[in-house]
Parts: C-alpha cells; sequence; structure tokens
C-alpha cells in the first residue's frame, strides 16, 4: 500500500501541525482540512495564531469543516490517507455544549465515512485519533474491596462542597490513582469521551467493510501489538521519550502542562520471503484456497516469526494472486487459527473474494466447525456457552470471560463420545473471537486437552503439542458464483492417534 499523498483533518491544531511538519519531512505531500477556531487560532491567525503560521504556505491549506460535504469532497480529492484528527475538544466544555460536539465529533466522522462509502476516491487508509477521555475518571484501586475500580464522574454537588475527590460505591476509603492500562475499562465520562470512542468505533466498523485500512491511536498494546511493554520500556531507557525537552526514568510523574516527546525509531517492515514449504489443498480456484493447516504452523509472520509461515507458503504457491488488503506482512489473509490448532482455513486471491468473505464473518454467517477433546465427563450431550471474551485483566496475553469490556461470543458444543475422564465434542461457532472455544470451554471447567495456557500446566499424554483442536467443517457463500460451498478437513494423525489410545484404556 503505496501512500504519498495525506490528508490530515484539524490539521492546524497542536498534534495536527507537528504531525503534518513532519510528514513534510518524510517526503509526503500534504493536504490539511481546518476551520481555523477563534477559541484555538484567534480572530486573525495569520496574526495570532502560532500553529497555523508554522505550517503556512507549506501545504495544501483548505479552510473548511469536517461538516460540510463539499470540503470533505475538495480535500480527499487525489489523497491516498485520511489522519482524521479534526474534533471540538474538552471534557468540562462538552457537558454543556453537547450539540456542537457530537455534531463535530461523530457527525463529520460520519460524513467523512458517507462519502467514502458512496463516492468514487483514492483513499486506502483511514487513521483516527481517539482520547485518553474514553477512560473516564481514570482507573483507581480500592483497599476495601481489594480489586481495580473504575469511578463515575463526580457530582456537582460533591464539587460545589469543595470536595474534588472521585467516588466509587461501595468505598468508603480514599481510592488509590493507578496507571490506565490497556486493558482498563472504557468508560468515558463526559460527552467529549463518548464522542470520540464513537468516533473510532464507526471507522473502525465502516472502513474495513470497504476495503480500506483503518487504524486507531489510542493505546499501544491494543491497536499496536508489535509496540510491547518492553519496547516502551526500551525506548523510554534509550531516551526517545522526553518531557519539556529532557530525557524522563520511566517511574518518572508528570506534573500540569508538561510536555510529552515520543520520538519511535522508523521501523523497517522485513521482507517477506517465498518459501517452497508443502500445502495441503483442500479446494482452489481464481478467488479462493482452502488450506488444511498443520499443527505448529503460524498463519502470518510477526516478530519471531518470519519465517515458516503459512504465508510464507502461499506466497510461493500463488504468486501474486493474493489480496492486499491486510498489507504485506498477511497477504491474502481474512481469518486466522492458532498456531497449534489444525483444519480448515480460507484464504483470498483477489480484494473482491477478501471483501466478502470479511463480510460473511463480520455478519457471522460462515459455518465453523472444530472437533475438540476436553478435560473431564460433560454430562450434557449439548450445550451453549453464552460468555463475552476479552484481554485478560491482569494477563494480558489471555483472554478472559471475566473482563469487564468483553465481546459478545457463543459457542455451541455437542458431545461426540466419552471417555472416562476426557470428553470428545463438537463445537460450532456462533461468534469468532480470539481463543473462543478455548476460552469457553475452560470456563466451565471443561479446558482443552493439551491446552497449557487455559487448562492443566502438566499434560497427562506425552509428546502433545498445544491444544487438541481441529477446524474440522468450514461453510462459506462463494465470492463469485453466490453458491453455498462447504469444506472438510480430515483429522490429523496425531488427533486420531490419541482417540484410539482414549478408546484402548477408557
Amino acid at each position: 500500500m503505496a501512500i504519498k499523498k495525506i490528508l490530515v483533518t484539524g490539521g492546524a491544531g497542536f498534534i495536527g501541525s507537528n504531525l503534518s511538519l513532519k510528514l513534510l519531512s518524510k517526503g509526503y505531500e500534504v493536504t490539511i482540512l481546518d476551520n481555523l477556531s477563534k477559541q484555538i487560532h484567534g480572530a486573525n491567525p495569520d496574526k495570532t495564531s502560532p500553529l497555523y503560521n508554522s505550517i503556512k504556505n507549506k501545504v495544501h491549506f483548505i479552510e473548511g469543516s469536517v461538516t460540510n460535504r463539499e470540503d470533505w469532497l475538495k480535500a480527499i480529492d487525489s489523497v491516498d490517507c485520511i489522519v482524521h484528527l479534526a474534533a471540538e475538544t474538552g471534557t468540562g466544555q462538552s457537558m454543556y455544549e453537547i450539540e456542537k460536539y457530537v455534531g463535530v465529533n461523530i457527525g463529520g466522522t460520519a460524513l467523512m465515512l458517507d462519502i467514502l462509502t458512496n463516492t468514487n476516491h483514492t483513499v486506502k487508509k483511514v487513521v483516527v485519533a481517539e482520547s485518553r477521555a474514553i477512560y473516564g475518571e481514570g482507573r483507581y484501586y480500592s483497599k476495601e474491596l481489594n480489586q481495580f475500580v473504575y469511578p463515575t464522574e463526580r457530582s456537582e454537588a460533591a464539587m460545589r462542597a469543595g470536595d474534588f475527590e472521585v467516588k466509587y460505591k461501595g468505598c468508603d476509603s480514599p481510592l488509590k490513582l493507578v496507571g490506565t492500562t490497556e486493558d482498563s475499562m472504557i468508560h468515558p465520562t463526559s460527552v467529549y469521551g463518548i464522542t470520540k470512542q464513537v468516533q473510532g468505533q464507526l471507522v473502525h466498523l465502516v472502513c474495513p467493510s470497504i476495503g480500506i485500512a483503518s487504524v486507531s491511536y489510542r493505546y499501544l498494546a491494543e491497536q499496536m501489538p508489535d509496540m510491547s511493554r518492553s519496547y516502551i520500556q526500551k525506548i523510554i531507557k534509550d531516551g526517545l521519550v522526553t518531557v519539556s525537552e529532557k530525557p524522563v526514568k520511566a517511574n518518572y510523574r508528570l506534573s500540569l502542562y508538561e510536555s510529552i516527546k515520543v520520538t519511535i525509531p522508523e521501523l523497517k517492515e522485513p521482507e517477506i520471503e517465498a518459501e517452497d514449504i508443502p500445502l495441503d489443498i483442500l479446494y482452489e480456484d481464481q478467488d479462493i484456497i482452502v488450506i488444511n493447516k498443520p499443527k505448529g504452523m503460524v498463519v502470518h509472520p510477526a516478530p519471531g516469526h518470519y519465517s515458516g509461515t503459512l504465508v510464507n507458503a502461499l506466497m510461493y504457491h500463488c504468486g501474486n494472486e493474493l489480496s492486499g488488503i491486510n498489507g504485506v506482512m498477511r497477504p491474502g489473509i481474512v481469518h486466522r487459527i492458532d498456531m497449534d490448532t489444525t483444519g480448515s482455513l480460507i484464504i483470498c486471491k483477489n480484494d473482491m473474494a477478501h471483501q466478502c468473505i470479511a463480510e460473511q464473518l463480520k455478519e457471522h454467517s460462515i459455518k465453523r466447525v472444530y472437533y475438540a477433546i476436553v478435560h473431564g465427563n460433560i454430562k450434557e450431550d449439548h450445550g451453549t456457552v453464552n460468555a463475552a471474551i476479552g484481554r485478560h485483566p491482569i494477563d494480558r496475553k489471555k483472554m478472559s470471560t471475566k473482563c469487564k469490556q468483553g465481546k459478545h461470543a457463543v459457542t455451541h458444543y455437542t458431545v461426540i463420545e466419552r471417555f472416562g475422564d476426557y470428553t470428545f465434542i463438537q463445537c460450532e461457532l456462533e461468534t469468532g473471537r480470539t481463543h473462543q472455544i478455548r476460552v469457553h470451554m475452560a470456563s466451565i471447567g471443561h479446558p482443552l486437552l493439551g491446552d497449557a495456557i487455559y487448562g492443566p500446566a502438566k499434560c497427562p499424554f506425552k509428546n502433545l503439542q498445544g491444544q487438541t483442536l481441529h477446524a474440522k467443517i468450514l461453510g462459506i457463500i462463494h465470492p463469485r458464483t453466490g453458491e453455498y460451498m462447504e469444506f472438510d478437513a480430515p483429522l490429523p494423525d496425531y488427533f486420531n492417534n490419541l482417540l484410539q489410545i482414549l478408546k484402548n484404556n477408557y
């Protein structure tokens, strides 16, 4: 995805102007759409606004509003990427200028997405800046409850009485403010916070459906998975994080109005090479290819896995015939299964097929049936686990049904055969969340055999590699013909061998 021309909405503001200057220094062509608000720039920006003057005559500047269709149409002409920063800001002010904040922050974003959906354009990516305001009053620790809590907004009566401390129901003792993490609850307590949350949700809902990449800058670990906590600590140690132009340590406590600058070293995307790795192909045509993925194979390249992945094998087999929607690191990849999960996986050879399959995934219309062996003897022949799944509140590498901001998740299971201390089951996904079957079965006391993350650390069967889980049946509507197609991946040898051992011993 070659990006050369970038539109920055709100580009005359503090973040927007500095970003625009940085983009110019990198050789990008920059267009700015900004209404030059008097509140920020004064009555005469040429004389009263250092921010405006810093970018004046250096970019293609359009004075206009994100709530005006004609201004949007003029601004997106020939651009490759939109960095959407324009917004009414300020938490306190938003509480008595509700219509204005909703109209600009949500309405302006909705107008942008409507234009991108219904007009011809060249936009390939949309970047939206959310806000710390989506975390409301922040994250606190209660000694009384022995847990993290998330206070609601402070009452007007308390503040009039001079009590500015946050409160949480059931806690009489003062709460201790702790750092907001990527696992913290999103709970906006202002109109501004809500509008910024919705702004991001709109972009991530609409853009993928029309083949446009979307990125939110909110918190690093969630939206930038390659930037781990250890990496952030490293750039701090390397002096790349400064406060008021001075390097600081990780434990530095900020004071009001101090400015923070983070310099991210330029990242070079590694070259992904085609590798002659055998593929078990269940089906292939001009639009799609269905693979029976083996155990131990990573689907796409990531830190620590830049070779030997399914993508490396696909690049050799398909050449350039892979959809480019998910970028050079994930060509053709529209969904994935875990490294140690085997079975059916569909890959798209062109963007048309990718968009169609992605839409089916979003609508939960794809049939996905898995076979698994779990610990324990499941009493019921049939059952359903309906429990939201989200990031684990303590261990960010795990998923959990105990988090407060989980996503709707439903798994239906049927017992195929019982073997005393183990049960052979079929699971059908109604939704598709990360580690869904593994998390759901563990949540009802029946973790998957071999799953060291959600089950017993010690596996009772020697040399078993990871969870006993196989994506057996995959049913889709073909993106070109519109016909229903179903693919059945045969059980791998290790799975059949396990079943034979269980039948012989139980």
